[in-house]
């Protein structure tokens, strides 16, 4: 009985099939390692040495003798002094577009008085919804309740309330002072805070108040670049 006999052999395991005796070796299985999900970065070492751009004057106006100028390097920002004069005391920098070219007083209207409006709101001293109210363009009580708290944080002992044009600059942003010194007509040169990398070729030095010397509006009456001691800000 062959057959009865290839069947007990089988059932003894005498005989295994090519995928039997392959699985049985135990094939190793596949390495395998953690996913983790990050930012790729590239870093690319460069010599250069930075620096500002976007360097102009700063024309001040009215009169009067220089009693504090910024120093150089000195960040400069909205409702802050630029600089401070015997008649004026501090001259303010406001952000704007529009020069100061007439004193803004209660009842105007214009451009130039929402800018100042703008200014007011964005320092705390006047109240957004009571501008809203009483018109951005309009030179209001609210604000020129404004702008005498805006003096008596600069410290105006007697705050008037309304701006002249020797009293305040308007500039788009806030001002990092290049150089303080006294060209025609009293002009400041300062630096906007437009920030690049200059070539490594060219040198660069910070200024410092010895290397601009100041002289006011009085003969032989020298101004020193720097804070004033006796002024707080």
């Amino acid at each position: 009985m062959p057959r009865a006999g290839a069947a007990a052999a089988w059932g003894a395991g005498a005989f295994h099939s090519a995928a039997s005796s392959a699985g049985g070796q135990g094939a190793p299985a596949p390495a395998t390692r953690p996913v983790k999900r990050q930012d790729l970065s590239s870093v690319t070492p460069v010599s250069a040495t930075l620096g500002y751009a976007g360097s102009y004057t700063v024309r001040g106006q009215g009169s009067g003798a220089l009693t504090w100028l910024p120093s150089p390097g000195q960040v400069i920002r909205q409702g802050q002094a630029l600089y401070w004069t015997d008649i004026t005391d501090p001259v303010v920098l406001l952000y704007g577009s529009l020069p100061a070219w007439r004193t803004l007083d209660e009842g105007v209207i214009g451009a130039d008085v929402t800018q100042l409006n703008h200014d007011l709101v964005r320092l705390g001293d006047a109240s957004r919804s009571e501008i809203r109210s009483l018109g951005w363009d309009y030179f209001s009580w609210e604000t020129k309740a404004g702008v005498e708290k805006l003096q008596s944080a600069l410290g105006v002992s007697s705050p008037p309330g309304s701006l002249s044009p020797g009293s305040v600059v308007f500039e788009p942003a806030a001002l990092r002072v290049a150089r303080a010194a006294l060209g025609d007509r009293g002009l400041l040169a300062l630096a906007g805070l437009i920030g690049r990398l200059l070539a490594a070729e060219r040198p660069s030095r910070a200024l410092t108040a010895a290397d601009v010397p100041v002289v006011g509006g009085v003969p032989g009456r020298a101004i020193p670049a720097g804070p004033d001691p006796g002024v707080s800000h």
